[in-house]
């Protein structure tokens, strides 16, 4: 029951389905959670969400993305959504 409840708030929290192989940068990774890219930055920094380097860019594998985001959902963390700018 708690893994369903999990990932259908995974779901209602993304805009399109995340690829768990694939690499997202972190404005790709913002867009596809509907997160400010300050709010990854923040969350890397506190050592809770792993980034890659590939030289200057900073990618997000798809895989580590539904993790922390399971793990917010397991803490209750709140995860705001950005409001899109009219």
């Amino acid at each position: 029951m708690m893994q369903q409840e999990i990932e259908l708030a995974v779901a209602e929290i993304t805009k399109t389905p995340i690829n768990p192989d694939a690499f997202y940068s972190r404005r790709e990774a913002a867009k596809v959670l509907g997160l400010a890219e300050i709010t990854l930055l923040r969350n890397e920094q506190k050592e809770k969400l792993k980034a890659a380097r590939a030289g200057r860019r900073v990618l997000y594998r798809g895989s580590e993305l539904i993790r922390w985001l399971e793990n917010s959902y397991e803490k209750k963390t709140i995860i705001r959504r950005r409001q899109p700018r009219s």
